[in-house]
């Protein structure tokens, strides 16, 4: 059973709401989608569907999870959304399919190495920690990567562009 459940979260404590429709949704084997606030009627349908997208979103990613709240799965909703023109393996950078080529050809690990570097927000230092290698190997790694791919991680569209692919 799915539940869809509008209340007015300034009148009240929402993490105590959460817990009382947890305990609620576990008693009757059921499911809730939650939209983000809003205040008043006009975009209803709006949030509607967000509620909907959050359960759909939700029972995928956290099958385990009683209720799913929109916000937390807002990136993945955009993810999806985008993908309805083109199919995603039109949307990924040439500039991944390169870094994958060459690491399969050449047995190494440019692929990986900019990933953890994207998610370490760009710091050679902590994607070394993270890979467990000198800082000098991970600049080397994306002098490489730069020479093989002529990508420009300081402009902004770029960088947000390849880690949207890695999201995928």
């Amino acid at each position: 059973m799915d539940y869809i459940c509008v209340r007015n979260l300034t009148l009240s404590n929402e993490s105590a709401f959460h817990e009382q429709l947890s305990l609620f949704l576990r008693e009757n084997v059921a499911k809730a989608g939650i939209s983000n606030s809003f205040k008043g009627f006009l975009y209803w349908d709006m949030y509607m569907c967000q509620a909907y997208d959050a359960m759909e979103l939700g029972r995928e990613i956290h099958a385990h999870f009683w209720h799913y709240n929109f916000k937390d799965y807002a990136f993945a909703a955009m993810l999806k959304e985008s993908t309805k023109k083109y199919p995603a393996k039109e949307l990924i950078s040439p500039t991944l399919n390169t870094l994958c080529q060459y690491d399969k050809k050449h047995k190494t690990d440019l692929y990986h190495t900019l990933d953890v570097y994207l998610r370490q927000n760009c710091s050679a230092t902590h994607t070394a920690k993270e890979l467990y290698i000198q800082r000098s190997s991970v600049l080397k790694r994306l002098e490489k990567i730069k020479r093989l791919t002529h990508i420009n991680l300081s402009m902004y569209e770029e960088k947000i562009y390849i880690i949207l692919n890695y999201s995928r």
